[in-house]
């Protein structure tokens, strides 16, 4: 399931389908497991419905690892990113991305997730995974989407 927020349904769809279920939470939060040793903290940059929900708070909570949101100033920024720049086509504020995750830093995160596919098209145009602190979740999915159809992920 491609999208961050709609995971907070994930039961509802498990209950409805017989197929396989590769989750875009699951597979992000094993992969910083895996990048990080003794994991204890991310940060998560997120639509404010997806951190409200939280699916990634409770997916990694179950591993003994905090996940932080942004302050109410930085949702806001991050929101806006979301909806008034990508969605709207229009130039992203790359500082603001940058600093809404160094405040997250600050507060201990290790990795800062990105959970949002917006902020994936950010990533992308950006090169943003070149930093290792960022970790984008649907380049989790579509990694774990490949290996789970038995292919080799390139690098």
């Amino acid at each position: 399931m491609p999208c961050n927020t709609a995971h907070y349904f994930t039961q509802q769809v498990l209950d409805a389908v017989r197929v396989p279920f590769v989750s875009i939470i699951g597979t992000t939060v094993d992969a910083a497991r895996e990048r990080v040793a003794g994991l204890t903290t991310v940060g998560l940059l997120a639509t404010a419905g997806t951190a409200a929900s939280g699916v990634y708070q409770d997916a990694f909570a179950a591993h003994g690892v905090e996940t932080l949101v942004p302050d109410d100033a930085d949702q806001a920024l991050v929101s806006q990113i979301i909806y008034e720049q990508v969605k709207a086509g229009r130039p992203v504020d790359l500082d603001a991305v940058r600093g809404v995750t160094a405040r997250l830093v600050a507060r201990g995160a290790s990795v800062v997730i990105l959970g949002c596919t917006e902020l994936s098209v950010v990533a992308v145009d950006h090169g943003l995974l070149a930093d290792p602190v960022y970790l984008d979740s649907m380049d989790q999915l579509a990694r774990a989407t490949i290996r789970r159809s038995e292919h080799r992920v390139r690098d």
